[in-house]
């Protein structure tokens, strides 16, 4: 396949990353992962803009000539009908140590890859090994340092499970590891707010905008009273069959149907 890397389109076996880059060598960088789907990237505006708003907010500039038209462009240069996106952003290449370098040469990296969305029931933790911090500013934005979550999914692998929730240090409901969570309480659909630590997701922001869920802060004490809980992210709508070993309801809608509206 084709990646494109600072005006360069290049074979992905062949994309390279060098040892100075401040991506590589401190997490220095944002990322989006965006869905094709039907040979279109589906809510691109939306993640350029979150790209774009995170960056100019840590102070990572874009290359030039970087722009949204390089998205729909990687996917025509690979003729790709289903699949993903995965753009990275870092500050570039710079000296050993935190000193910002001069003069700043970003690195914008956009790769294709083949998936189909995902919505089949997985099987739900919650992590004992990290925690989400609602009060770091790096929980509104997807960075390149992205430990903690990788641990929380590596112990969903332990105890046999497909994803992890994440609790925040007061003991209330944030997201998952790779996904916003979704509790339905009371015949209702809920999600923690932004200041619980969840991520801005944009699925997550079209499901709030259609009326599907709410905000609201869920407390690790009401647990026993979640009836069930969905995830989403960029390239999945999936119910969890059980959490901590507990059975819940996952048929309750069209996940498949429910996605798919939202990616118009």
């Amino acid at each position: 396949m084709i990646g494109y890397c600072n005006g360069q389109w290049i074979p992905t076996e062949d994309l390279t990353i060098a040892v100075t880059d401040r991506g590589f060598s401190l997490g220095d960088g944002l990322f989006e992962t965006l869905l094709v789907w039907q040979g279109k990237v589906r809510l691109a505006e939306q993640h350029w803009q979150r790209l774009t708003s995170s960056a100019q907010q840590l102070r990572i500039p874009l290359p030039p000539n970087a722009n949204i038209d390089l998205l729909q462009a990687t996917v025509d240069h690979n003729e790709l009908e289903t699949g993903a996106l995965r753009v990275t952003l870092t500050r570039g290449c710079g000296q050993r140590g935190l000193q910002s370098p001069e003069p700043l040469q970003p690195l914008l990296v956009i790769v294709p890859s083949l998936s189909q969305p995902q919505f089949q029931p997985l099987r739900l933790i919650t992590a004992q090994t990290v925690r989400r911090c609602p009060e770091s500013i790096l929980s509104r934005f997807k960075t390149l340092s992205y430990l903690e979550n990788v641990l929380a999914r590596q112990e969903a692998e332990q105890r046999q499970a497909d994803e992890a929730l994440l609790l925040t240090p007061s003991d209330r409901l944030s997201e998952a590891a790779a996904a916003n969570i979704f509790f339905r309480l009371n015949d209702d659909w809920w999600t923690p707010p932004l200041s619980d630590g969840a991520l801005p997701g944009i699925v997550r922001q079209r499901l709030l905008a259609t009326g599907w869920a709410k905000e609201t802060s869920i407390a690790w004490s009401q647990r026993n009273q979640v009836e069930a809980i969905a995830l989403s992210n960029s390239l999945s709508f999936r119910p969890v069959s059980h959490w901590d070993g507990r059975a819940l309801w996952t048929d309750l809608e069209d996940w498949r149907s429910r996605f798919e509206a939202l990616q118009l």
